[in-house]
């Protein structure tokens, strides 16, 4: 028996789906401890396999996240000691602390993954009282001496492994992925059509989007596509993201870890605008690593709008080696051990 503990965004919840998947596949039973987002927007895929814990982000309420975390820690005490899992694995996340700590306080085998560039904020707290930190990237900052670190990569979900060596075709239209991560992105409503529309008309001709966003800023962006004739296919929520990414020749998102390694390891470039309030700027560390590779480029929060947007397109989309040559670059930062990685050293430890 695995536990897996995470917070409820899909940048926790999907590695953890992705290692879930793999322990299953050597006969293990997995459970997911998550927060009620979590628990409405993945619990399918873990079937009765997942558990809810109360937490509350500190940054909102310190009174009422010490209530919760107190709350959350006595409901995962519970049940860590009635299913007695082997081993606890946290994602991060304010959500995934309460089973941490369970965990320590049962002497349980604790491991911990970071997602980002950055140690996040409840890993950080946390890393010196477990058995491992698995890391996504290398150069992770924000990591104390005493740790005990591991560089894993990684995980993506065997959904996007099996597009890994798919056809990045150019000899058609370009097609222009924009994704803001589980929640849409205001800021990509705002800018992306106006910059798509602006456009050479010989570029225009030769491209369709595919938009992610928001549910209240649908009919405005539609309308916008329409008006500048771009063939467009828009939706607060696309069930088959992977497939959708694997089709794409580029892709504009936030620098949240697990966009930017699925579309590693399908070798697509990405235009990374990075979430300016993200914590200890994270996603500014993430997709630097990308840039400074070759495999994207990347527009601060405060210097995106549709000019700088269309400029950078412009270059882009008219110079189609270029696009073959960063593709190539990027999929040479795709990690496809890091499930085994992770798996191998965990089931090391338990014996």
């Amino acid at each position: 028996m695995i536990i897996i503990s995470a917070g409820g965004t899909g940048g926790h919840i999907a590695p953890g789906e992705a290692i879930a998947e793999k322990f299953k596949q050597t006969g293990e039973n997995v459970f997911l401890f998550t927060d009620e987002r979590g628990l409405q927007n993945y619990k399918s895929k873990f079937a009765d396999s997942a558990v809810r814990i109360h937490a509350y982000s500190f940054s909102r309420s310190k009174i009422k996240g010490l209530f919760f975390l107190a709350l959350g820690i006595i409901e995962a005490i519970y049940h860590i000691i009635r299913l007695k899992p082997r081993a606890i694995i946290g994602m991060g996340g304010y959500a995934s602390a309460p089973t941490i700590i369970a965990g320590i306080i049962l002497r349980r085998r604790v491991f911990l993954h970071e997602q980002n560039a950055v140690l996040g904020r409840v890993n950080r707290i946390l890393a010196s009282s477990v058995q491992t930190v698995f890391l996504s990237y290398r150069k992770t900052q924000r990591i104390k001496p005493n740790v005990n670190t591991v560089y894993t990569g990684m995980p993506v979900r065997q959904s996007v492994i099996a597009l890994k060596d798919h056809e990045y075709d150019l000899s058609d239209k370009i097609r222009v992925l924009i994704t803001g991560g589980s929640q849409g992105a205001a800021i990509f409503g705002k800018y992306v059509p106006k910059a798509l529309a602006m456009l050479p008309e010989t570029i225009r001709n030769n491209i369709e989007v595919t938009h992610q966003i928001r549910i209240e800023d649908i009919n405005p962006t539609v309308s916008l596509y329409q008006k500048a004739r771009i063939p467009y296919n828009v939706s607060s929520f696309f069930n088959d993201m992977p497939q959708r990414m694997a089709k794409s020749h580029i892709i504009i998102s936030r620098g949240g870890s697990s966009t930017i390694n699925e579309a590693m390891v399908m070798g697509i470039p990405m235009i990374i605008v990075p979430l300016k309030i993200a914590a200890d700027n994270h996603q500014t560390y993430n997709a630097r690593v990308v840039a400074d590779n070759g495999a994207g480029w990347v527009i601060s929060e405060d210097d995106f709008n549709e000019h700088t947007l269309e400029k950078r397109l412009e270059e882009i989309i008219a110079d189609r080696d270029l696009l073959r040559r960063t593709s190539i670059m990027a999929k040479k930062l795709g990690d496809l051990n890091a499930l085994d990685n992770i798996v191998k050293n965990i089931t090391d430890n338990l014996k």
